[in-house]
């Protein structure tokens, strides 16, 4: 029976992905709306679990038109750990040198590996940090697919050891990551494409992948609540004036 669930939600996931890139190919003109300002920061920008930089490209372009100088990394998310992703693969695509302040946007995963990055070495022009959807304590989603066999196997194969660190339940991993100590925007969704994740594996509210309790941390900076699912917060027209709301001011609007 489980796995008949799990079979269904991956498929009503891959039909929600399918619509909201479909609904956005008509709304590309929102970004082309802004205004190009000149800047000298720099934004590191991280998509989530099993995607690529094409999921953050409304993101990046957003920023760019506010003259942001705009690195969006794309990382390989199944091959290795956090920890090793964010050593091995992102460290080296991130800019050498920026003239300003050197801000990150990550959706998903992404704001995991920001805090890790931020372990390992924090830049001395740091800025300001926006996380979108990122499960700062956890997936249950996570936590329901490692249990259910035979999913459990089919799914350690698909998304690798870093998922692994996303689970909720003995999770020394996110435990003891620390939380960013500069100003860090939470931007977190109350609606799902989902339905299995969203009505019956997290608890509510959720996004379909993460719930918003889930996403908040106690050293953030502000919050603000989408009505919008995990897939959808970085294409998200709101979701990307909130980030650079945030970058430019410190809160949200």
């Amino acid at each position: 029976m489980k796995f008949l669930i799990a079979l269904f939600a991956f498929g009503a996931a891959v039909i929600g992905v399918l619509v909201a890139v479909l609904y956005e190919e008509g709304n590309m003109q929102y970004s082309d709306r802004l205004e190009v300002i000149q800047n000298n920061d720099c934004v590191v920008v991280l998509h989530g679990l099993k995607m690529s930089p094409r999921h953050l490209s409304f993101m990046a372009r957003s920023l760019e038109k506010e003259g942001y100088d705009v690195y969006n990394i794309g990382y390989d998310s199944d091959a290795e750990t956090i920890e090793n992703i964010a050593r091995n693969q992102v460290r080296s695509q991130m800019p050498q040198t920026c003239e300003g302040r050197l801000h990150f946007v990550g959706h998903s995963m992404g704001g995991i590996i920001i805090r890790e990055l931020l372990k390992q070495d924090t830049p001395g022009n740091i800025g300001r940090i926006v996380m979108l959807g990122t499960p700062n304590q956890g997936s249950e989603m996570v936590d329901f697919l490692m249990e259910t066999p035979v999913i459990s196997t089919v799914f350690d194969l698909m998304f690798g050891p870093a998922a692994e660190e996303l689970r909720t339940k003995k999770n020394t991993y996110l435990e003891e990551l620390p939380a960013p100590v500069v100003q860090t925007g939470i931007i977190a969704g109350d609606n799902y494409i989902e339905p299995i994740g969203g009505m019956f594996v997290l608890p509510a509210p959720n996004d379909g992948k993460v719930s918003v309790k889930s996403a908040k941390l106690p050293t953030m900076t502000d919050f603000v609540l989408l009505h919008d699912s995990h897939f959808w917060l970085p294409i998200s027209h709101e979701a990307r004036m909130q980030t650079l709301h945030f970058l430019k001011n410190g809160k949200f609007k």
